[in-house]
This record gives C-alpha cells, sequence and structure tokens, in this order.
C-alpha cells in the first residue's frame, strides 16, 4: 500500500518563502497553485498518494468540496472546519498499521495530536528538505543520464579514454 501524506495548505505557504513570496507579490491563488504543483510533483515521483488541504474558514463554501490534480487531491473544508480538524478525523478512521501516514504541518500542537493518532509528522521545513534534495537528485539522474554534451569522451570510462589516448599517441 503507498505511503500518504497529508499536507497543511496554508501553513506551508505561509512557512515556505517561495510561497510566501508569491502570496505577497502576486496572491494567494497563485501560492495555493505551486504548493499544488510542488506536492503533486513530489508525491507522483516518490510514489506516494498525497493530499493537500485548505481552510475554508470565512468561505461561502457549506460543505468540504475536493479537486484532483496530477498526484495530488485538494481538499476546502467547509465554512466551520479547520485543515487541523479535518486531518485528524481522517487519522482517526486510517490504518495507520497498513501504511504509514504522514503529515505535513508547523503546529506544534496538531504534530503531537498527530503523533498520537499514528501518523508521521513532517514539519514544513522539513518537507521542503525533502521536496528540494528529491529534485537535486533527479536533476543529477538526469545529468548522468543524459550529458550536456554529445562528445564520445564524456560518455566513456577512465580505462577506455587512457587505452584510445595511447592508441592515439601511438599513430603518429
Amino acid at each position: 500500500m503507498k505511503e500518504l501524506l497529508y499536507v497543511d495548505g496554508y501553513n506551508m505557504i505561509h512557512a515556505w518563502p517561495e510561497l510566501r513570496h508569491a502570496m505577497n507579490h502576486v496572491n494567494l491563488e497563485a501560492a495555493r497553485s505551486k504548493l499544488i504543483d510542488m506536492i503533486g510533483d513530489y508525491a507522483s515521483s516518490v510514489g506516494w498518494d498525497a493530499i493537500i488541504v485548505f481552510d475554508a474558514k470565512g468561505s461561502s463554501h457549506e460543505n468540504v468540496t475536493e479537486q484532483h490534480h496530477p498526484g495530488v487531491k485538494v481538499i476546502f473544508t467547509g465554512k466551520t472546519g479547520s485543515a487541523d480538524h479535518y486531518i485528524e478525523r481522517q487519522l482517526d478512521v486510517a490504518d495507520t498499521i497498513a501504511r504509514t501516514i504522514y503529515v505535513a504541518t508547523s503546529d506544534l500542537m496538531e504534530q503531537i495530536i498527530i503523533m498520537g493518532r499514528g501518523g508521521v509528522r513532517l514539519s514544513a521545513r522539513e518537507l521542503l528538505k525533502k521536496i528540494q534534495d528529491h529534485k537535486k537528485l533527479r536533476e543529477q539522474q538526469v545529468r548522468e543520464k543524459h550529458p550536456s554534451s554529445n562528445a564520445l569522451a564524456d560518455r566513456l570510462d577512465e580505462r577506455t579514454l587512457k587505452h584510445l589516448e595511447q592508441l592515439r599517441r601511438m599513430g603518429r
């Protein structure tokens, strides 16, 4: 069974500099969209299920609404709910023995509740680091698989290069 990641959406937006910048200099929707893309890309790449939960307090939505994006499900709580309470309820009914359920939030009290209900907590900083490290690893793998140069020497091992150099010198 796949691992599951719940993300407190607004918590990440306020904690991650890139998202906070998008919120302050563009708008909240741009920050939400960027977060959805980042989490969807990461979850798809590592083979996890991911759910981002946004508070809808103060909105006109009575009930929980759900959207599906590549690699991630997005939940907006009803106007009387919070992301914390939604995630807590999901942990109450989840089988935390059958699979690991991670919850990303920097709210200390929420982290304690999550661990008490069988989840694994990730702070906003820890999740961002996981995403950044994984992105670097993927970029390195692409560079190794597809060298930037098309030269034969860039794709040969050191022993073969030395042998070819010896042959070249003998031919002079």
